[in-house]
């Protein structure tokens, strides 16, 4: 069934309780009237009153949706839809009158048959202000529910235009990580090949994890440290004892989610900004812990004395941090700077969403 159908369905059912509910409510005055006038009346027959006379409002009623659906109050239509609301309200007095006029025999509407202009004209008094009531509803029906859609295109169209942006933004880390990565086999080259050949298989491992998440936005925390392991080994070939890496994760926190390749950018201005410019022993750590609601990851390292690379253009931190703000907007944090001695963080807070999942898990080891 189309959503249309089933607007106008649930819209029809709302207005036959409505007016069964009207008309047990005038079955319940009728019993009450009669009781205080010292009479009595069955509430079979009360309720044959209520609703004999409120049903042939249910027709009414959808006359009026299905008019609001096709002709809404406008500007550009505003004297057509009185005109024609108009109409219908006047043909249901006269079709309410004919009713009321042509069942009095069964329903016993009045004490005497009154003649039929005068029954038209209680028709009149009676139901006019009623049923430009029901059109007023109808219409606000009708406004409502073309608001629901409104709102759910423009959340519709507000989330594809933020997937839009992440995948723009993701789409930079892969190049941005080949990039960097290849400038180290062309070093390796002239000095091994046979370790240049491993470091080409690493960066095929590391490429095909991210063309086979493509799709993806959010991974464990453990799937992605494990991603890293390909990035890390091509390094630690590069650099040998120059690099040691730490890894201090709780294991209750591998199983929450965090945004794809988020710490493959941090480490990689880490390890190229300052490790790998330092002849001594560089050393990197990542941390990872629960705090509230929150997941807290931090990545340090060492500062090289010789001092940071300055031809750097910043764009892994500005990746990271723009797809931290369109995933969870204010709600994630992320800090970096230099927080003592020879000592540089990075800091990133996310919030533990509703279905991350928490449960233990193994992580494979870093090289250290």
């Amino acid at each position: 069934m189309s959503t249309g159908k089933t607007k106008t369905l649930r819209f029809f059912i709302a207005a036959v309780i409505w007016w069964a509910a009207y008309a047990v409510m005038l079955a319940s005055q009728a019993v009450d009237y009669h009781r205080m006038n010292g009479q009595y009346i069955t509430w079979t027959f009360a309720l044959k009153y209520g609703f004999g006379g409120t049903w042939t409002w249910i027709p009414m009623t959808m006359v009026c949706y299905c008019l609001a659906l096709h002709r809404p109050i406008g500007k550009t239509n505003l004297g057509f839809t009185l005109l024609a609301n108009s109409l219908v309200v006047a043909g249901f007095i006269i079709a309410k009158g004919t009713y009321m006029y042509y069942t009095w025999d069964y329903f016993g509407w009045y004490d005497e048959l009154p003649s039929f202009i005068e029954v038209l004209d209680t028709s009149l008094r009676i139901n006019m202000m009623m049923g430009w009531m029901v059109v007023g509803l109808a219409h606000g029906a009708v406004f409502y529910s073309k608001m629901e859609e409104r709102g759910q295109r423009l959340s519709e169209l507000s989330r594809s235009i933020i997937s839009v942006k992440l995948e723009a933004l993701r789409a930079q880390v892969s190049p941005h990580f080949l990039f960097n990565a290849l400038n180290s086999v062309a070093e390796l080259m002239h000095e091994n090949l046979e370790t240049a050949d491993k470091m080409v298989v690493a960066i095929s491992g590391t490429l095909r994890d991210s063309l086979s998440r493509e799709d993806q936005q959010v991974r464990s925390l453990r799937d992605e440290i494990e991603q890293l392991q390909n990035y890390l080994f091509i390094e630690k070939i590069r650099l040998g004892d120059r690099l040691k890496i730490m890894v201090d994760v709780d294991e209750e926190v591998l199983g929450l989610c965090i945004p794809v390749l988020t710490l493959q950018p941090i480490i990689e201005n880490a390890i190229i900004h300052a490790i790998a410019r330092s002849k001594t022993q560089g050393w990197l750590v990542i941390r990872a812990w629960r705090q509230a609601d929150n997941l807290r990851v931090t990545v340090e390292n060492s500062i090289s004395l010789e001092g940071a690379r300055k031809d750097g253009n910043g764009i892994g931190l500005k990746i990271v941090a723009d797809r931290l703000a369109l995933l969870y907007g204010e709600k994630a944090k992320i800090s970096w700077g230099e927080v003592e001695d020879y000592c540089y963080r990075v800091g990133i807070t996310v919030p533990i969403l509703e279905g991350s999942s928490t449960r233990e898990v193994r992580m494979n080891k870093v090289p250290a």
